[in-house]
């Protein structure tokens, strides 16, 4: 459960992500900035259709590797890394002896913030400024890095 919840968190990262840089695209394009190497163009990031098409071509394409080696490589840190969290939280709910502890640290909280943060930077992200700082009162990986603004810079390089 941890380990999906995890990777639910880093796809929502990333769509944000991909979100944020079109925004910022469109905002030099819109300051008058042009492209002038069309093979650098890009279109815009759906989400929806992004998963729709991951559904029809890869899903099965990954389904069908015979023994998943690839994905034990490549997804064994992450693993490593929510069954140590997962370990800690389980004796600090053995040493408090109270099972109400932080719900930031069990599997429902981590995937409430999964689900709660990213909207609210896709919300903040059209203005392109910071978005509010949270106090959930957690620290660790699960924490996203505060944003810096976004500095206007004079068009230059692969934009004119």
């Amino acid at each position: 459960m941890g380990m999906s919840l995890a990777l639910q968190c880093q796809v929502r990262e990333l769509a944000t992500l991909l979100h944020m840089k079109d925004l910022e695209i469109q905002d030099y394009q819109e300051s008058g900035a042009t492209l002038i190497r069309d093979r650098l163009k890009t279109e815009p990031f759906e989400e929806n259709s992004f998963l729709e098409q991951f559904m029809k071509e890869k899903l099965p394409e990954a389904c069908s590797i015979g023994d998943g080696k690839p994905f034990v490589m490549n997804l064994q840190n992450l693993y490593m890394a929510v069954t140590k969290q997962e370990v800690q939280v389980g004796q600090k709910h053995q040493g408090t002896g109270d099972p109400q502890t932080s719900n930031s640290a069990s599997p429902q909280g981590i995937h409430s913030q999964c689900v709660n943060q990213p909207e609210q930077l896709v919300s903040s992200a059209p203005t392109l400024s910071v978005p509010e700082k949270e106090s959930t009162g957690t620290s660790g990986p699960l924490q996203r890095p505060q944003l810096s603004k976004v500095k206007r810079k004079k068009p230059r390089g692969l934009f004119s």
